[in-house]
């Protein structure tokens, strides 16, 4: 072998071993949980919860579709495969008003992420109509945090100085720096009454949210439980699939860290503390807001309702 190929050879090698160490840093690394770091407090949450006045049942609607290479949802998968994801709104059914939870996107924003991929304009409509709706009937809407594609829906709606009336947006999740990009107006801002709280609070009856920052700074978990006893939790971008809580596998720091600008830290702490409550919980039902295919089962097992009835 000559000199000049032998030190090709090396420079390859040297590459090679670049590009592993480089994948592994961004494409495969994942924080792990630090027990007790993040607690939930299922218990006051609970108590919190009760009322004379609790929602019969939850609909889910699915406003639109897409895909995310799997590596980009949880750190290890393959960059190649590409895993369905769903971005849906819930209603909470009352005798007499509705709570929305998650307002999803408009199509602008739609065709803005994911290019090709299904939108529903009739099922948006519909949503922008059950919202209006609640205006008048003492109803609400909670999001599990600002990102554009939970938010967009008020920030995109033609009836967004009414919605402001029942909007339940936090104090973190108004002046998340995330909220332009929602294309949420400056000038509407001051027509929304922040939704203040320490720890644990009731937004609607039968509700309790919580403080969950990491994956924005607003982000918060959203209990809930029906009259027949059953119970939710919607943990929003905490996770993006069942497998990240399953694991305790988050995101991959290129998109975590360099996309999303979260917190990995808290993130990790966060889905270890879901995936405890989860085994001592086996009876609460963890609804991830992007999980298509956890979508679809929780509507086949009549978890949930299909779509937003009349």
């Amino acid at each position: 072998m000559t000199k000049t190929r032998r030190n090709w050879l090396l420079m390859l090698a040297a590459l090679l071993l670049l590009s592993a160490s480089l994948y592994g840093i961004f494409i495969i690394n994942s924080p792990e949980g630090r027990p007790g770091a993040y607690t939930i407090d299922l218990a006051g949450m609970r108590e919190m919860a009760k009322s004379d006045d609790l929602p019969s049942e939850i609909e889910g609607l699915a406003i639109g579709e897409g895909a995310f290479p799997a590596a980009a949802i949880r750190a290890g998968w393959s960059l190649l495969k590409k895993h369905p994801m769903v971005f849906a709104t819930y209603r909470l059914k009352y005798d007499d008003r509705s709570v929305i939870i998650d307002t999803a996107h408009d199509r602008s924003l739609h065709e803005k992420m994911f290019p090709g991929n299904p939108f529903y304009d009739d099922r948006y409509e519909q949503m922008q109509k059950v919202m209006l709706d609640s205006v008048d009937r003492n109803g609400a809407i909670v999001l599990t945090h600002e990102h554009p594609d939970h938010i967009g829906g008020i920030a995109r709606s033609a009836s967004i100085m009414e919605l402001a009336r029942i909007a339940k947006i936090t104090v973190e999740q108004l002046n998340g720096p995330s909220l332009p990009e929602s294309g949420f107006p400056e000038e509407a801002k001051p027509l929304f009454t922040p939704y203040a709280y320490e720890g644990i609070a009731s937004p609607a009856p039968g509700v309790v949210v919580a403080k969950a920052p990491g994956h924005s700074p607003g982000s918060q978990l959203v209990y809930v439980i029906l009259r027949d006893g059953r119970e939710f939790l919607f943990v929003g971008d905490i996770a993006w699939d069942r497998a990240n809580i399953e694991t305790g596998i988050g995101r991959p720091l290129l998109v975590s860290l360099f996309f999303l600008h979260e917190d990995r830290q808290a993130v990790a702490d966060q889905l270890l503390a879901i995936r405890e409550l989860q085994k001592t919980e086996p009876g609460l039902h963890i609804v991830v807001a992007h999980d298509a295919a956890q979508f679809e089962d929780l509507k086949l097992r009549k978890v949930l309702a299909d779509g937003f009835a009349q």
